[in-house]
């Protein structure tokens, strides 16, 4: 299982939700009147392997210009620590 697969699978977790809840919110904005088992299928594929998706070859562009696709949840906060250094010379 892939580190991204892994995150995924823990904020399902966190939040308490089951894949055929993201398949009911998927066909919700999907906003098609499909049924949520129409996208049973596709949450799990992502899920189980996130890296085959289509972003895979954003993902490989992103990386070939130096850069890094950051997942940051919405109800999290993130804590930075900061180091500063000062010119105080210690006898």
């Amino acid at each position: 299982m892939s580190q991204l697969s892994e995150l995924l699978q823990a904020r399902l977790e966190q939040q308490g939700k089951t894949k055929y809840s993201l398949a009911k919110a998927m066909a919700a904005a999907d906003g098609q009147g499909k049924p949520a088992t129409s996208f049973s299928s596709k949450v799990a594929k992502i899920l189980e392997a996130p890296e085959s998706r289509v972003f895979k070859g954003v993902k490989e562009l992103i990386e070939l210009l130096d850069g890094e696709i950051v997942v940051r949840w919405k109800d999290e906060k993130v804590v930075q620590s900061r180091t500063e250094f000062t010119e105080e010379v210690l006898d």
